[in-house]
């Protein structure tokens, strides 16, 4: 990541300065949608920070997250939120089309940033944050929280620790249910690609955070309905990528009946599957047996690790069900993960772990996916009916 900028001796205290010992940070929110409401849900777990105000275009959403959280303060726009200056961080929730537009607001008004994926709807945006963060001395941390899922992690401390040795393919699969629209005016069946950019960073970001940086793609895409706004949607995209350290396969399904989310990694000296859904892991390693023995050792091995882990999962969700303990669920611990991780970082004078140049990764990554798509959806309109099968 690069270097950023010393933040300047004369800021005024209070405002998006550096955490010391004993200081409360306080935090707004920039949106009031159903991103909001997970953050604020977070928030309330995450020592050291106090949950300060919201802003909405619609005040009324604004007012509804307020009451419903014990917020002090709601505004009607992210101006008037910011005017007092007396916020150290802003979260950016709202739609991605604002992102970048919100997020160097911020930046320039003094606060950190915790912005919610994508980083942008376009790499030239994530440019202009990375040139405010540098400008401003702020710190920006990205929200790809799919990392921080509890299976994942344990994949990924595998990989660390050498079990699979070097990697060579990984593939994923997000397949999620999804109702399309009536009236299709909602941002994301706006442009062919824009459902890449809403949903894509989360496996990107695994695969940026396995095997590196993009540099090759090809997709392919299926799926076509013809929404109410005449626009076409395709619900199934999958491309094959080259990446900076091995290749990947990536499958993304939009308007399924069956949620599927999974990531396999292969190494030379092993595998491992992640079933992100489920928050359980599967690890085959080398051993010094027979093949046969040793397939028999790894069903029994990994059969009980797999009941194990599930039995857990299932004891973890009845405690925070009957509130007596924190919700464990995958999806609330990959949320809490990912923004303990910003604020441990803020509170240590560091860059957050996922900061803005991962950020514009993913999106360049996206943007070339998309562009794929868009080829491939020309060239198979241009061969229909020459002989192409489709």
């Amino acid at each position: 990541m690069a270097k950023m900028n010393t933040i300047p001796a004369d800021r005024p205290v209070g405002h998006g300065v550096e955490p010391g010992a004993g200081k409360i940070l306080r935090v707004g929110l920039d949106g009031a949608g159903v991103h909001a409401d997970w953050h604020a849900r977070v928030l309330q777990k995450i020592p050291g920070v106090k949950l300060q105000a919201v802003c909405d275009v619609q005040l009324s959403k604004a007012s509804q997250l307020q009451q419903r959280w014990g917020i002090p303060q709601a505004y009607s726009s992210l101006e008037h939120m910011l005017a007092p200056g007396d916020l150290d961080v802003v979260h950016v929730v709202t739609p991605p089309a604002f992102h970048a537009s919100g997020a160097v607001q911020c930046l320039e008004a003094g606060c950190h940033v915790f912005l919610e994926k994508p980083a942008g709807v376009s790499v030239f945006e994530c440019e202009q944050i990375e040139s405010a963060v540098a400008r401003s001395g702020r710190r920006l941390g990205v929200n790809h929280n799919l990392t921080f899922n509890p299976a994942f992690l344990g994949l990924v401390k595998a990989v660390q620790e050498r079990r699979l040795g070097r990697i060579d393919h990984v593939t994923v699969c997000f397949n999620i249910p999804m109702r399309l629209p009536s009236d299709g005016r909602h941002w994301i069946f706006q442009n062919m690609g824009n459902i890449v950019l809403e949903s894509g960073p989360h496996p990107l970001s695994m695969v940026y955070r396995l095997i590196g940086k993009v540099r090759q793609s090809s997709t392919v895409t299926s799926g076509e309905t013809v929404l109410p706004n005449g626009r076409t949607f395709y619900g199934s995209w999958q491309t094959s990528l080259l990446a900076e350290r091995g290749t990947a396969q990536c499958f993304l399904s939009f308007g399924a009946e069956y949620m599927d989310l999974w990531i396999h990694v292969v190494g030379q000296d092993g595998a491992a599957f992640a079933d992100l859904r489920r928050n359980t892991l599967r690890i085959g390693e080398k051993s010094r047996f027979l093949p046969q023995i040793d397939d028999l050792a790894d069903s029994l091995r990994n059969g009980g690790s797999i009941c194990r882990q599930g039995v857990s999962n299932l004891v973890n969700y009845a405690l925070g069900f009957l509130g007596w303990k924190s919700p464990r669920d995958p999806f609330y611990s990959a949320m809490l993960g990912s923004m303990n991780a910003f604020y441990d970082a803020l509170g240590m004078g560091k860059d957050p772990p996922i900061g803005i140049e991962e950020g514009r990764s993913v999106i360049e990554a996206c943007e070339a996916l998309i562009r794929g798509g868009e080829h491939f959806v020309t060239e198979s309109g241009a061969l229909e009916g020459h002989g192409c099968i489709r």
